[in-house]
This record gives structure tokens, C-alpha cells and sequence, in this order.
């Protein structure tokens, strides 16, 4: 479910597709470009519950910002 959520929000979930008599256009889900700036969006996230309620992501996860190297090169050994 969180997955999904996340994939809804931040993915290319294709929901539709319009067709007109000369082109098709895919209708993406996303959220709102304002709500992918800052690690504190993702407080505006919410799943759906078995019975139709509503509960925040951060019931199930904490976030924190921190820095970390963008590559990580593994050189292989060659030792047995």
C-alpha cells in the first residue's frame, strides 16, 4: 500500500488514455510540482485504509534528510 501510494504521487502511473481522431494522449497520475520540493511534502501523503478512512504515511515511517554519495564504486577482487 505504501508503495502504491508513493507510486501514485511521485511515478508514471498511467490511468487513462484520450483519443482524439488523430493522436492518443496518456493521463498520468502525479502530484500537484509544489508537492515535490521539500522532504516535509510527504507529510501531505495519506493511505487509504480496508474501510475507506485515511491515515497519514508518517504513521509508518519517519523522514530525515542527510547527505549521502551519489556513486558508490565496487571494484572487484580478484581473490578467491
Amino acid at each position: 500500500m505504501i508503495d502504491d501510494t508513493l507510486y501514485d504521487a511521485f511515478g508514471q502511473r498511467q490511468i487513462s488514455t484520450m483519443f482524439t481522431q488523430l493522436t492518443s494522449n496518456r493521463v498520468v497520475l502525479e502530484v500537484h510540482p509544489k508537492f515535490k520540493d521539500e522532504v516535509r511534502d510527504l507529510d501531505h501523503l495519506f493511505l487509504r485504509t480496508a474501510t475507506g478512512g485515511q491515515v497519514p504515511l508518517s504513521s509508518f515511517c519517519r523522514l530525515e534528510e542527510s547527505a549521502v554519495p551519489l556513486v558508490v564504486n565496487i571494484r572487484a577482487s580478484s581473490r578467491p
